[in-house]
């Protein structure tokens, strides 16, 4: 209980140091299963106005309609919407969710061009900096190359079409 106390202390504290501007455009979607949690009451009861979403969105349609993707957590949504190239903006804490020896010269390259945050605060600053121009800075070269940098060593996009002929191919060698 005290990991996921910390976790959703984070949340707020990242809602409470969003500038007005972007608190009013802010949409957020809890985690479907609330496991008793009551994540929308604790929300609602500290941002009265918050706009909350519990409609299920699948991760492609969702990464169509959104401007900017906030992740909080290490999990596959970081990996998915920067392969599909949503703007995106991620923290959380390291003592919850950990970082190997081997990925963390990534995550550095990620931690200098504003996508990984180390805490609430920096990520709701730096969200508050660019939401006036959110892909003039996601099209930044550093931005870009360490995106892709990340992308191509933890999560690269596959060819379905490849992978179907490489099947075919063993099947009719079989």
């Amino acid at each position: 209980a005290g990991q996921y106390n910390k976790y959703f202390s984070d949340q707020e504290v990242f809602i409470d140091n969003l500038s007005q501007e972007v608190y009013k455009k802010l949409v957020v979607q809890p985690m479907w299963i609330d496991h008793g949690r009551r994540q929308i009451k604790r929300l609602t009861s500290k941002f009265p106005d918050l706009n909350i979403s519990t409609e299920y969105i699948p991760t492609n349609k969702k990464a169509s309609s959104i401007a900017l993707y906030v992740g909080t957590y290490n999990g596959t949504g970081m990996l998915e919407f920067l392969n599909f190239d949503v703007p995106s903006v991620f923290f959380w804490d390291l003592n919850l969710y950990e970082i190997s020896d081997s990925a963390f010269t990534y995550f550095q390259d990620l931690i200098d061009v504003g996508i990984f945050h180390k805490t609430p605060e920096s990520a709701a600053k730096h969200l508050s900096n660019i939401h006036n121009d959110i892909l003039g800075w996601w099209a930044k070269p550093n931005v870009v190359n360490a995106k892709n940098k990340f992308c191509n060593n933890y999560s690269r996009k596959s060819d379905a079409l490849s992978y179907a002929r490489i099947l075919k191919n063993k099947k009719s060698s079989i």
